[in-house]
């Protein structure tokens, strides 16, 4: 079913809520649409990284080791590292039974042991803490598995052998305490995008100091958590606020005392990345950009990305001057290298939904029981400021077709694509057909 657009504005003003217009930062004065479940609940349907889940198959029963464990703790002690090992097998072998309750005291058993014997922060630790983590997820204990991804990263830290251990040790654990917070785990959401802002800050200072010290390569390696710390930025941008906490205070013995409830640390720190939210996430791609030309012989495909990743910024902000000029700037490092084999146009093949490379725009819509799939197609035109404009849509599949029309014309609304450049100018891009996949 198509409908036009007036119909879609009259649509839009009857069945949408009513929302503040004001963005909650309030670092800068542009306003940019509120919140809605762009970023969270829909994608693009043909994403490649998108793929449909198989049944894992069911493993064969295999005996278990019990008899081996038993003995060797009757023989050596309850405390011995013989049986390191011993517990572990049989921690494994129940979990490929499938039975992760009765696993993991073994597993936790083998990591205690593997404390006592070996110390607090040995790499014998690391596969079996995995295996305990895998039986915490499986059993849905994810406070749990919260703990255990934290000592996790610990460990991982104290026993990486070089930089890239310690960046993949990290970026494995933003990325849980990522999908964490788009999941909406618990209340105080915003201590997740706290936290994946300190876990970056504390290996961004740690190379800070050893680049002061002269030590090589120090500020290439700042760039992963740069660009983590990015999309943290772009998560706080759109910030849809916590359920509501009942808050208890008893009176005092002064009738006209006044009580307010204290803030957490975590609750200031994150009031003052809402507040310059904008301001951040500018400062961090412009390091990022500064990193790249400081280099002897700069990458020039590296350089050119973070030009696109700071002019997405602004334009994320409705700033399209600063946008197009960071664009423009990205062309002119591929137009006038003297190198024809790069074509600035390569960059720009085709409008592409903002942000490109952050999970905001996921592969595949997380599953919700509050809200309802969907299938969209939508043909549309985007203008030189990488708005949607002449949008016309058509549910494919939905519950509630009108609902889903809605939804998805309020996403398209909300969207921003980065445009397409020719001969250095943003240009409109006509006749694009998008199909998503998406939950109202």
């Amino acid at each position: 079913m198509r409908r036009s657009l007036p119909a879609l504005l009259l649509a839009q003003v009857l069945i949408a809520p009513a929302v503040s217009a004001a963005h909650p930062n309030n670092s800068i004065a542009p306003r940019i649409p509120p919140a809605t479940p762009y970023g969270y609940h829909i994608s693009l349907s043909d994403d490649p990284r998108r793929r449909d889940g198989e049944a894992d198959p069911v493993p064969a029963e295999s005996p278990l080791p019990l008899g081996d464990y038993r003995a060797i703790e009757a023989q050596a002690g309850a405390y011995t590292a013989a049986l390191i090992e011993p517990a572990a097998d049989l921690g494994r072998a129940l979990q490929a039974r499938g039975d992760h309750r009765e696993a993991l005291p073994y597993l936790k058993r083998a990591v205690h042991l593997a404390r006592v014997n070996e110390g607090l922060a040995t790499p014998t630790q690391l596969p079996l803490l995995e295996r305990v983590l895998a039986s915490q997820l499986a059993l849905g204990d994810r406070e749990g598995a919260a703990g255990t991804q934290r000592y996790l990263l610990r460990l991982r830290l104290a026993n990486a052998p070089d930089e890239a251990a310690r960046q993949v040790a990290v970026a494995e654990y933003a990325d849980w305490q990522r999908g964490r917070y788009l999941a909406r785990e618990g209340f105080d959401t915003y201590r997740f995008l706290v936290d994946l802002r300190l876990v970056n800050e504390r290996e961004l200072a740690r190379l800070e100091a050893a680049e002061a010290d002269g030590l090589p390569g120090a500020g290439l390696a700042q760039l992963p958590y740069l660009r983590d710390m990015l999309r943290t930025e772009y998560l706080v941008s759109r910030y849809e606020g916590e359920r509501k906490e009942t808050i208890r205070m008893r009176a005092g013995s002064s009738a006209n005392q006044s009580y307010a409830p204290s803030q957490s640390l975590e609750a200031e720190d994150f009031r003052l990345m809402r507040k310059y939210n904008y301001r951040g996430g500018r400062q961090l791609a412009e390091r990022i950009i500064e990193i790249h030309r400081a280099q002897p012989e700069p990458d020039r495909a590296a350089l050119a990305r973070a030009l696109l990743d700071l002019g997405d910024w602004h334009l994320w902000w409705h700033q399209p001057g600063p946008a197009l000029r960071s664009y423009r700037e990205a062309w002119d490092l591929y137009a006038n290298d003297g190198d024809p084999a790069t074509d600035p146009a390569a960059l720009f093949p085709a409008p592409r939904e903002l942000p490109v490379a952050s999970p905001f725009f996921t592969a595949a819509p997380p599953p919700d029981e509050h809200l309802e799939p969907a299938e969209g197609q939508a043909r549309f035109t985007v203008n030189r400021l990488g708005q949607a404009r002449d949008v016309e849509l058509a549910v494919l599949e939905a519950r509630d077709e009108a609902a889903a029309h809605t939804a998805l014309y309020r996403m398209m609304k909300d969207f921003r694509f980065r445009p397409v450049l020719r001969g250095g100018d943003a240009v409109d891009s006509g006749g694009l057909t998008r199909r998503y996949s998406f939950r109202y």
